[in-house]
């Protein structure tokens, strides 16, 4: 598996001092944000040509969800999702990172037809099929990300994208964290192993992972070294106050799969 973080989490001023910084410290990967992506992307291009470190996935940050009750929204939201899915083509990315909506339901309730749930799964289902279809011409994966549910109503665990997943093709975003902060079985990677394109790793407290985490943390990347994932593990999580948090995380992400390796 490849080490990637995102890009926000490296506490340098410039573009150039994050990927010079992820080079020397054992990383292989950068996530991108997507907003403002597009306004930047030629020197994102150049640093990344002259680098050994490539891009691994980009953050969709929509302006508006794309299960918006406004279809104006949802319009913007979706050529947006597009957009990321070309830049990712143009980058070489592995795949779009999204997540459906954030927070509580803006679709009402319309029972006996419909209940909430059911009408924003049936749109996404919807929406989902033309973007994936478009996304595979481009080689990108579009990743579904479930998150916990204190972060949203919807999709906040793998099974419940993986339903997503066998009706559109969409891929799946397995973040640790979350996985644990669900209570999720390790199995929830097994039944899911064919959907998963990217991983995102952090502790329990969405801080970088530290020894004393690895007890918890070991069982799911040996899991996903079980299944035979051999993409990135990228960590997702707050900024570390000493940026050599980074560096000590990377060579124990490296000493852990040399071990499990074995």
């Amino acid at each position: 598996m490849k080490l990637a973080c995102g890009e926000t989490i490296i506490p340098k001023d410039t573009f150039k001092e994050k990927i010079q910084f992820l080079e020397s410290a054992g990383y292989e990967g950068i996530d991108l944000v997507g907003a403002g992506l597009k306004e930047r992307l030629e020197e994102v291009e150049d640093m990344i040509s002259k680098s050994k470190i490539k891009v691994g996935a980009i953050y969709s940050r929509l302006q508006y969800p794309i299960l918006s009750s406004d279809i104006k929204k949802r319009e913007i939201a979706i050529e947006q999702l597009k957009e990321r899915i070309e830049l990712a083509h143009k980058l070489k990315a592995i795949g779009v990172i999204f997540v459906p909506i954030f927070g509580q339901p803006e679709i009402p309730d319309l029972r006996p037809f419909m209940d909430t749930t059911e009408l924003e799964k049936n749109l996404l289902i919807a929406i989902l099929k033309d973007i994936v279809s478009i996304a595979k011409e481009s080689g990108v994966k579009l990743l579904l990300e479930p998150v916990n549910r204190k972060e949203t109503h919807l999709i906040t665990n793998l099974i419940q994208g993986l339903e997503i997943a066998e009706k559109t093709g969409v891929n799946l975003l397995a973040d640790i964290y979350h996985l644990i902060i669900e209570e999720q079985p390790l199995e929830t990677i097994i039944k899911c192993k064919d959907h998963i394109g990217y991983v995102h790793i952090a502790n329990r407290l969405r801080e970088i992972p530290k020894e004393e985490d690895l007890e918890y943390i070991r069982p799911w990347i040996e899991t996903l070294t079980d299944i035979g994932y051999d993409g990135y593990i990228s960590l997702e999580c707050t900024p570390p106050e000493d940026i050599k948090d980074l560096t000590r995380f990377s060579e124990m992400f490296r000493n852990l799969s040399r071990i499990i390796e074995v």
